[in-house]
């Protein structure tokens, strides 16, 4: 089945294979207007696979998705992951307030993804306070068996909430 995926910030998203169709919300506050079209494929601008998921992390606590399913992720549609390259992440806070925030990046984790950060060590990652948005609709960020694993920690003293959204390629 054909992927078109439609990313409209403002909106939310769309990913639709042959008669299925996904449709959801990125986060609940209002967003920029932004509009990333991936069509099916894996080539440039194009995209085949899209993971969502709202998640909740406890205070000094990591939280982890591997792109190629092996924690049993699936994307939008109830397909395995089995991500090959990432082209769109976007992670949104639900309730952002002084001094909580996330970090997104390898930050020395098994398995983590470099993605645009320059390595996968400690100390690199993006704190997030609210909103991030990265996009490569060229060839992406490449995954492979050992580099396939997105990280999310909150460094904070209280549970944090929000969305994260993944667009690849498998």
């Amino acid at each position: 089945m054909a992927l078109s995926a439609r990313l409209t910030l403002s909106g939310g998203y769309q990913a639709t294979s042959g008669p299925l169709t996904a449709n959801g919300r990125v986060g609940s506050s209002p967003m920029p207007t932004v509009s990333l079209v991936l069509a099916d494929g894996t080539g440039v601008g194009q995209a085949n696979q899209v993971f969502s998921t709202t998640f909740s992390i406890a205070a000094t606590t990591f939280q982890t998705y591997d792109l190629k399913g092996g924690g049993g992720e699936l994307d939008v549609l109830n397909t395995a992951l089995a991500m090959t390259a990432v082209k769109c992440v976007i992670v949104q806070l639900d309730t952002p307030a002084s001094g909580t925030s996330v970090r997104f990046g390898p930050q020395n984790r098994t398995n983590a993804a470099q993605l645009w950060f320059q390595d996968v060590t400690a100390n690199f990652y993006e704190t997030i306070p609210s909103f991030a948005y990265h996009a490569d609709a060229r060839a992406g960020w490449a995954l492979d068996s050992t580099h396939k694993t997105i990280h999310l920690y909150n460094p904070g003293g209280a549970t944090i909430a929000g969305t994260l959204l993944v667009i690849g390629t498998k």
